[in-house]
């Protein structure tokens, strides 16, 4: 990914979008008609906006947006905002379907892996001039992706006077967590897992119920190596002393990489999985790293633990969640503890998160047993939701 002064913007707005963004921005269709929304915005006027404006937006964001608009409703009275709140799920497909029938809205939140293939259906024009940019982000206004030596050269020609660039590698392959207590730049105690399917793709797909695997493997498995020694390499280069460390590893066609790198203990629970799979109490060990500079613990690798994330059918409430008495007696004997809201809660969107709704956490002394077990309760447990 190349980062440099944009040129062209989705005609249906940027990554972020606010109430303070759009009364910055000041614009709104002087028409109801299909072609009036078709045509590119060139510059932006002076003054309230007027007219009717129509903003998608996902998640969250879509479900909060209503709430903030009231700002920018009280500086322009003239104008009427219908928000239509998307669910990510369905996101890239609605927007393709408005491409080629020529009906975007005025305003749109646009996941930015998408936006090179929007530039390929011609779905971009230029910033307007005068577009007040200043509320949102440098990093998601000035970047672009290249996947050709043409599209660098072309990417490199639009820097203009640009003190430094900002280059980001895009890197596929298997992932996954590599976490240490590290003391003096030594790990002490490290723990690997695995993500499956890939966070994208769970993150994009409702009837997926992705899993967090910690492997009990690591003493064991040569491959593992490579992550231990990368590891102690990042502490030395980054002059990590006594800390948590979060490693996020790929490993692919371009062999491994740490796409994400932090001094804190990593999401998703983990610690707790962490602990759990290997008869230890992490958040002790942690004290006793930042307070005595030492660990005293000694992971048993006895289990490998995971979390199976359970999805609700559809956004709305939960209403009830099928087959849980079927998966406890099975397989209760190795169940950590489960996330199982009542009747009546609201849903969280899927791109939440993997405890955002409902969940299990297990952990069995076989990687591979586990793995099937977690399956099995992500095609045995269903939630469904009204």
């Amino acid at each position: 990914m190349f980062t440099h002064s944009i040129r062209r913007r989705l005609v249906i707005g940027s990554a972020a979008l606010t109430a303070t963004a759009l009364a910055l921005a000041g614009c709104g269709r002087s028409s109801d008609s299909p072609d009036a929304g078709s045509q590119a915005t060139t510059t932006v006027s002076q003054g309230p906006a007027t007219g009717n404006l129509t903003v998608w937006a996902m998640g969250t964001e879509g479900e909060n947006l209503p709430k903030l608009m009231e700002q920018f409703k009280q500086a322009n009275p003239g104008v009427n905002v219908t928000v239509t709140p998307i669910p990510w799920d369905a996101a890239h497909s609605k927007f393709t379907t408005a491409i080629t029938a020529n009906t975007l809205p005025d305003a749109a939140m646009v996941g930015t892996p998408w936006m090179g293939e929007f530039a390929g259906l011609g779905a971009l024009d230029p910033t307007p001039q005068g577009f007040d940019n200043s509320g949102f982000y440098p990093g998601a206004l000035d970047t672009t992706k290249v996947d050709s030596r043409v599209e660098l050269a072309a990417a490199l020609g639009g820097l203009g006077q640009a003190d430094s660039i900002a280059v980001e590698e895009f890197v596929e392959g298997h992932e996954g967590f590599y976490d240490t207590l590290s003391v003096h730049g030594e790990p002490r105690l490290d723990f690997v897992s695995h993500y499956f399917p890939n966070v994208l793709e769970a993150m994009r797909t409702r009837w997926i119920s992705p899993e967090f695997v910690a492997t009990n493997r690591v003493d064991r498995e040569p491959d593992y190596q490579q992550l231990r020694d990368l590891g102690r390499r990042v502490n030395q280069a980054l002059g990590i002393g006594t800390s948590a460390t979060h490693m996020e590893w790929f490993f692919g066609p371009k062999g491994l990489r740490f796409s994400e790198i932090g001094c804190r203990p990593p999401g998703v629970g983990a610690w707790d999985l962490y602990s759990a799979g290997n008869e230890i109490d992490i958040y002790k060990a942690w004290a006793d790293a930042i307070v005595h500079e030492n660990v005293w613990h000694v992971p048993s690798r006895r289990y490998a633990a995971g979390i199976v994330a359970l999805r609700p059918d559809r956004d709305g409430s939960i209403t009830w969640i099928e087959g849980v008495d079927d998966v406890q007696a099975r397989l209760g004997e190795w169940v950590i503890d489960a996330h199982l809201p009542p009747p009546g809660t609201p849903t969280q969107p899927v791109e939440a998160g993997y405890m955002a709704n409902a969940y299990v956490r297990m952990r069995h002394p076989d990687y591979d047993v586990l793995r099937a077990m977690l399956d099995d309760v992500g095609r045995s447990v269903h939630v469904h939701a009204e």
